[in-house]
């Protein structure tokens, strides 16, 4: 953010990815300026099958980290996540 403006990033949430893969890709496309195109199989490929929960006192201890971090994020990029 020094040295680039704010118009030549662009944020995406994984979740809106993961929800509406082609809308999103379409939206990087736009961004760059880029012929749309959609990849034939835009199915997840690194998928858990059996997702395994973060320990409570591991989260409450990353939360502490983390939690002014996340705030300058939201402040930056104007979107909060679901993990703030």
């Amino acid at each position: 953010m020094q040295w680039f403006p704010p118009e030549q990033f662009i944020f995406l949430r994984s979740e809106d990815f993961f929800k509406n893969p082609e809308s999103q890709l379409h939206t990087v496309h736009r961004f760059l300026d880029l012929r749309a195109c959609t990849p034939s199989d835009m199915a997840p490929k690194n998928a858990a099958a059996d997702k395994v929960g973060m320990n409570p006192e591991t989260s409450l201890a990353h939360r502490s980290v983390f939690d002014r971090e996340d705030a300058g994020l939201t402040d930056l990029i104007g979107t909060k996540f679901t993990w703030c």
